[in-house]
């Protein structure tokens, strides 16, 4: 999570008003829940919008989705947390992926089964990105982002088409909305209750920017330390992530980054380049071939993710 000028960008987002499929590389809608705007899905099986009301005295829900299909319509009420509905996405067949936000930069991402019509997941994060296809998320595992000893950003990706408890490690409840997914990066470190916190700051990661699907199987992020910058590519296949790495701190060295730290705004993919669009306190591309990045391993996607109280004494990555 870019903490210090992800409020900055949102000044600069573009609302989403509709949407006919599953989108990709969204722009984020500024954080303004008095002010919902208009949120809407059509595809040729449904149509789903949102509907804001004043929240429940009882319960603070204040969304909910409504669902057009050739059988019948329904009204499924969003948890309290989603004060704002920023985007309603076609999911895996019978799901729809559902994105909020319940502060100023803090994500909700709600799974909505169709048939059932009720939402069977939840959680919260930063900076979700869903694939075209809707199958994927993936997001920036969350902390909360005021007084807490040194955290860190793991990256993460949840299966849309798996059920809660197989997006959780084994031992975490379903309630828990908070250590959800598969850990992607950095390597190794697994998933379990406050291991993202407590980390020194030298070697502490930071996702610097935005998660960008190239397509629905890849997608790209970059990552940073206090000495290091790199690109990060995540190739997913039918059991696996597959994780590589470049290194980019070489092209900043010496530029003014330490009040405007690199951050990946955009990327795209021509042939075998990767054009990395990077900001620091100016905006510049860097070119790179997909060759040149360096496999740091891979991730098991079938089961339950790793999880464990302390994976990172077992990464050897530090």
């Amino acid at each position: 999570m870019t903490r210090p000028l992800t409020l900055f960008a949102l000044l600069f987002a573009g609302a989403l008003l509709c949407t006919t499929g599953a989108a990709q590389n969204q722009r984020p809608l500024p954080f303004d829940p008095e002010h919902q705007q208009p949120v809407m899905l059509s595809t040729p099986e449904l149509t789903a919008e949102v509907m804001a009301y004043p929240p429940n005295r009882a319960t603070g829900q204040a969304r909910s989705i409504r669902v057009k299909t050739p059988g019948g319509e329904s009204l499924v009420p969003l948890p309290f947390q989603f004060y704002q509905v920023n985007a309603i996405l076609q999911g895996p067949p019978g799901r729809l992926v559902v994105v909020g936000m319940s502060g100023g930069y803090v994500y909700e991402i709600g799974i909505l089964d169709v048939a059932a019509a009720r939402v069977i997941d939840r959680f919260t994060c930063y900076s979700p990105a869903v694939s075209p296809n809707g199958r994927y998320v993936a997001f920036t595992k969350f902390y909360a982002p005021h007084f807490l000893p040194s955290p860190e950003d793991h990256s993460m990706l949840y299966l849309a088409a798996g059920s809660p408890s197989e997006n959780r490690p084994e031992g975490i409840p379903l309630d828990n909305d908070v250590d959800v997914g598969f850990a992607i990066y950095p390597p190794g470190v697994g998933n379990w209750k406050a291991d993202n916190m407590n980390v020194p700051p030298g070697s502490a990661h930071t996702v610097a920017g935005s998660y960008v699907w190239k397509d629905s199987s890849e997608y790209f992020f970059a990552d940073g330390t206090a000495s290091d910058f790199a690109a990060v590519w995540v190739s997913i296949g039918d059991s696996a992530a597959k994780v590589g790495r470049l290194d980019l701190g070489s092209q900043f060295r010496g530029q003014e980054t330490h009040y405007f730290p690199p951050r990946l705004s955009s990327a795209t993919v021509s042939d075998n380049t990767l054009r990395l669009h990077i900001s620091t306190n100016v905006s510049r591309t860097v070119s790179v071939s997909l060759a040149d990045f360096v496999s740091v391993g891979s991730v098991s996607l079938t089961g339950h993710p790793a999880g464990g109280p302390d994976k990172r004494s077992l990464s050897g990555i530090r």
